[in-house]
């Protein structure tokens, strides 16, 4: 079997609707490695997330993890509100990261 690809996640803490699922989903055919996380602004949480699911490399704000993890993740999960996509995207595609985002991408007309 092929190594397994590594993937971060921004947003999707435990407290989180959806956090879990893609943690499930993205290793349901265990092609997958979650690795890295800032999984919430909120201190506490961001760090029982990365306990819970053994993450290591934790991050509390997202732009110390995007300059901190690339070239050691194959992609970045953006699972944030919809109303954050937008400046996590910006910042995730000028460092070269592919992007998993379900949601919508902008917020307003403007963006």
């Amino acid at each position: 079997m092929p190594e397994k690809l590594k993937i971060g996640f921004i947003g999707g803490g435990v407290n989180s609707a959806v956090g879990n699922t893609h943690r499930i989903a993205c290793q349901m055919d265990n092609r997958w490695e979650l690795v890295s996380g800032c999984f919430s602004r909120n201190t506490e949480i961001n760090n029982q997330t990365a306990k819970n699911w053994n993450v290591t490399r934790n991050y509390t704000n997202w732009r110390e993890m995007l300059q901190s993890e690339v070239g050691k993740i194959d992609a970045l999960a953006i699972l944030t509100p919809s109303n954050a996509h937008f400046d996590i995207l910006q910042e995730s595609l000028k460092l070269d990261y592919p992007v998993i985002c379900e949601k919508t991408i902008t917020a307003t007309h403007q963006e």
